[in-house]
């Protein structure tokens, strides 16, 4: 997954960001530190649009937090999957989620035409968080 999670950053922006981690002025964060906050920008920024494209194209069926209760479920037999439930989500590789939504899976219609690799990626990875509890802070 890390490499996903770089995939869109050019390799001159990287060339430039390892030549700013050790050419840093004095007193500023370096090294592990610099990277570790580096790291985390990017996990929120790939999250922040795992969560976009889930409201935007998952939502309607899927409901705002994932369980399964949006505002087309009330028609679709069978309902959709409760994104919520850890032990099934578990079941989930992220390359398994990915080529789920990218093909499709019984009623929920395919992706792969309409989202990026990226935003494939990046949606799989805001779904796993569902069954974590990252965002619903419930679990």
């Amino acid at each position: 997954m890390g490499s996903v999670l770089f995939r869109d950053y050019s390799e001159t922006h990287w060339r430039e960001s390892a030549t700013s981690l050790t050419t840093a002025p004095a007193g500023s964060r370096t090294g592990v530190g610099a990277l570790r906050s580096a790291s985390e920008s990017i996990l929120h920024l790939v999250g922040k649009n795992g969560e976009e494209v889930f409201k935007r194209q998952c939502a309607v069926c899927h409901g705002d937090t994932g369980r399964g209760d949006g505002p087309a479920s009330a028609a679709l037999r069978p309902k959709p999957a409760d994104l919520t439930d850890s032990e099934k989500m578990g079941e989930y590789t992220q390359g398994k989620l990915v080529a789920v939504i990218g093909k499709g899976k019984g009623m929920m219609p395919a992706f792969g035409a309409v989202l990026s690799p990226e935003d494939l990626e990046d949606v799989a990875g805001y779904v796993h968080s569902l069954s974590e509890g990252e965002e619903t802070g419930d679990k």
